[in-house]
């Protein structure tokens, strides 16, 4: 099976497009950017062969969404992280963090294996990779700029965090702090 999603690179997308085809049933069939200024998070996943579409959803608020990372669990849900500047990004009830609180932040989401559900969404701390481990964890490596630690330096700090495969919780988050 391949899956894809939006970003930068040249596997993936961003889709600007009200009319970016999704499928019947899919996790969301609706392009939520009305006035076609912003881009849209997207997934589709390919049968193993390429030869067909299996499905495709788009996700995302009515702000900027674009994909980072994606990842595929032993059951073949999809873990996506990007970023956003969408206030009203979905998010799902009892995660981590559901509430974007500066004018732009990462997100994290686990999609069923068929694109039809979402089984957690939550915005989590910016990020420059990710994966996930046997039993559906996510884990993270964080940069977070830091003007506190070692001033006047404004270095960036690293950090790994695991977040537990429900979205609702970090079961580890490990600092390194620059020049440390």
């Amino acid at each position: 099976m391949t899956y894809w999603i939006n970003s930068s690179n040249p596997l993936n997308y961003d889709s600007l497009s009200a009319d970016f085809p999704t499928t019947p049933g899919s996790l969301n069939e609706t392009y939520n950017d009305i006035d076609n200024e912003y881009s849209e998070n997207y997934v589709y996943k390919l049968n193993p062969d390429g030869s067909s579409l299996e499905y495709s959803t788009l996700f995302g608020g009515t702000g900027d969404e674009y994909g980072l990372t994606i990842s595929v669990d032993l059951n073949n849900n999809m873990y996506v992280t990007g970023r956003t500047s969408s206030l009203d990004f979905p998010t799902t009830s009892g995660v981590l963090n559901g509430t974007l609180n500066t004018s732009d932040g990462d997100f994290a989401y686990k999609i069923s294996a068929d694109g039809s559900s979402l089984i957690y969404s939550t915005y989590i701390n910016e990020h420059i990779d990710a994966s996930i481990d046997s039993e559906g964890n996510l884990y993270l490596l964080e940069s977070k700029y830091n003007t506190t630690i070692n001033p006047p330096y404004n270095d960036y700090d690293i950090c790994v965090s695991k977040l537990n495969n429900d979205g609702s919780t970090y079961l580890l988050h490990i600092i390194w702090w620059n020049g440390l």
